[in-house]
Formats: structure tokens, sequence, C-alpha cells
């Protein structure tokens, strides 16, 4: 039997472990479809009162007093100079660098240990970087870039991969310094959106947990995986590795359970619906399998990322209504990122409609990670309104002889 499972922030393998069953999750929001009953609270019975347990807590971003000692060794002039301390923190960790980190596919280390052992994953090197860079006084946040998957091989696993970065607005219109130590992709047209110190923290638990898939040490995966999401409960592929784990341990039932929340959170993941198919298919239960694969051959269809790249297509060739039409479609799936609602404000635009462009520029503001990104929207919507004034709009002036 072959599984797969996902890393978040590896090089080459990607940034955010899930382990989910053959290569699957489910799609489209239709009715839910059981063998067992599902629990009131997914969260509360499958992984607060597990029997296995949860993982104990750990501070990713902590750091040691070596690490502060050697930051002001090396950065003591550094101090409010954003773009000046982010590249010579960049610099210091290269292989040549101050720090000699050396790269590690599948070191998971928090900051403290990526510091000490001079090695680490991408997510691993970001912990460590995000933590020096706000000891130095400069705001930076995590970014999740979503991409084109990647996938490895390893034994009788495959390592789905997403990716993480680190990037900090440098203010006054100067726009963002982004650092990316998988080097896998540039931001371009890429969905990119913020993620919070516990999604990361989550994502770090995560991915300790799958390793431990792919070492068979299932009940310690388990307890990691337990507590990412006691940490976040809304990520969706945390839930798909833990269904893994079940499925290894023999428990139909929970990788049930866990299956189908996942599908619940992300109802467009191929991946988890097919490992659903899979738990069904070797239990014999047809009529479910059946079920659940065409949920997933309709969502082949209704990916709001596949919709998301047509309708960037579109927007390349000029063809709005085409761009409305597929932007209009990944917006209703894809809230939370600024891009779709901003490349939809400029679709709309093309129509011709400003109503709509300003409601979609408005979402797209109030998503916007930096004052550049920020920038952009207010210069699209002022050129349409430059080039469409309103008689509405005209000023009302009173005079002491009346309105003129």
């Amino acid at each position: 039997m072959l599984y797969s499972v996902e890393i978040c922030g590896v090089h080459q393998v990607g940034v955010c472990l899930i382990a989910s069953m053959v290569t699957g999750l489910v799609g489209c929001a239709s009715s839910v479809k059981s063998w067992h009953r599902l629990p009131s609270s997914t969260l509360e019975v499958l992984v607060k009162r597990s029997s296995v347990g949860l993982s104990p807590d750990v501070d990713v971003l902590a750091i040691s007093p070596e690490a502060k000692a050697w930051l002001a060794e090396h950065f003591d002039d550094a101090l409010g100079q954003r773009e000046a301390t982010m590249t010579r923190l960049a610099n210091a960790f290269t292989p040549k660098g101050l720090l000699t980190m050396h790269y590690d596919d599948l070191g998971v280390f928090t900051a403290s240990e990526v510091f000490t052992l001079a090695r680490g994953n991408c997510l691993s090197f970001t912990h460590l970087f995000v933590a020096m860079g706000r000891h130095l006084g400069v705001p930076v946040r995590y970014r999740e870039i979503l991409q084109v998957p990647i996938w490895h091989r390893q034994d009788k696993f495959i390592i789905r991969s997403r990716h993480v970065v680190a990037y900090v607005d440098l203010g006054g219109g100067r726009g963002t310094y982004q650092v990316d130590f998988g080097g896998q992709t540039s931001v371009g047209m890429s969905l990119v959106t913020g993620i919070s110190d516990e999604s990361a923290r989550a994502q770090h638990f995560n991915n300790l947990g799958a390793l431990s898939i792919t070492k068979d040490q299932i009940d310690e995966a388990i307890r990691y995986f337990n507590r990412a999401l006691v940490i976040d409960s809304k990520l969706p592929y945390v839930w798909a590795n833990l269904g893994v784990a079940y499925v290894l341990k023999d428990d139909a039932r929970r990788a049930e359970w866990a299956y189908l929340e996942s599908i619940r959170l992300d109802p467009y993941d191929i991946g988890t619906l097919h490992s659903l198919v899979e738990l069904y298919r070797r239990n014999e239960l047809l009529e479910l399998a059946e079920h659940y694969s065409e949920q997933a051959e309709r969502a082949r269809y209704q990916n709001p990322f596949a919709e998301y790249e047509r309708g960037v297509e579109a927007r390349l060739h000029k063809r709005w209504e085409d761009a409305v039409r597929h932007l209009s479609r990944a917006a209703r799936a894809l809230p939370h990122y600024m891009r779709v609602h901003m490349y939809l404000g400029e679709a709309y635009l093309g129509i011709g409609d400003g109503v709509a462009a300003q409601k979609a520029f408005l979402k797209a503001e109030e998503r916007a990670d930096s004052e550049e990104e920020r920038n952009h929207i207010y210069e699209l919507l002022n050129k349409w309104i430059e080039a469409h004034p309103s008689p509405d709009t005209t000023p009302n002036v009173q005079t002491e002889g009346g309105t003129q």
C-alpha cells in the first residue's frame, strides 16, 4: 500500500507534511455520508479525549541566550534598519554565511535547535529567521505560498509539499522583503497569504507527526497531530495526516472521522477523498466508496485554484468576462486570499462594472499584508474613478447668492 504525506517547509519536498492515504482528499460540499456515526465535535472526541494523548507543547520561536549574544555581536548597529537587517540576516543563513547553515530536508527543528545544530528544513530556518528578526526589532511574519504541489517518494510514502517563507513590510511604500529558504518560488501571481504564529507552530508539530509516520512510529505521530490540531484545528492536511495514522493503526472509525473533518475544511483536495474511498473499498463499503469517488471527480473540475489560474490567464489576455466568471468562483471558495479579490476587481473594471470592482477591491484591501499591496489597490481604483467621473460627485457649493 502506498501512502501520501505532506510536509510543511521542506526543500523540494515541501512545506507541511500531510499524510493521506494513496493520493487524496475529498471534493465538493454535498451531503455527508458516513460509515460510523459522526461525533458532535470531532476535535473534542478524536483529539482532546484521545487515549494516545498529546505531545508536549513547545515555543518554536524561543531563542537561546547564545543566539541573543550572537545577534548582539553581529547586529548591534542594525536596529531600525529593516531592509539592511533582513539582507544581512538572510546572508548569514547561507552555507558560507556567518551561521554556516546547512539544509536538511527532513530536519524539523525549533528556532533554538536550528541555531545549535546549524541545520534544518525550510520551515525550521524560517522559525529562526522570524525569531531573530523580531529580536532585532523587525516585525517579520510567516507567509504561505500556494503553488503546484511537489511530490517526493520515500519508501512506501509519497511526500507532498507546501511552502512557507518569511517576509516583512518595509513601510513607507518601499514594498516587502521576502526570504525564501526553499528557493522554490517567486511570488509573481501566486496565491499568498500571511499565516499566524499559531498556524506556523501547528505546522511544526504536523511535520514532526508526518516524519514519525514514515518511521512507523504511529502513536507518536498521533500525539504530534493531536497537538497541532489543539493549536489550530482549521488545518485540513493535519486532519488528513491523522486519518492516515489511524488507518495504519487499523482503526477505521477514527480514520473515517479524521478524513471527513479534513474534507469538511477543504472540499476540493482530491487526495484525501481518494484516501477515504480506499478506506471504504478495503472494508467492502462500495456504495460509500462510489459516493466519494463521484465527489472527487466533481471536485476535479470545481477546484478553486484551477478556477483562479483560468481567471489569471483570461485577465492576461483581457478576456474580461471570462476572468470575472472564473475569479468570482475562486473568490467564493478562497475568501482569504487578497490576490483573488484584487484580480477580480480588475476584471470587473474591464467589463465596466465599477460598483462590483469597488466591492472586490475593498475585500482585497482588508486582506492586504503590506502597504505596497494596499497602494496598488488604491491606484487601480483611482485610475477607474479618474476615467469615469460621476456627475453625482460634483460638490454642491453654497454661497451667499445661493447654490452654484
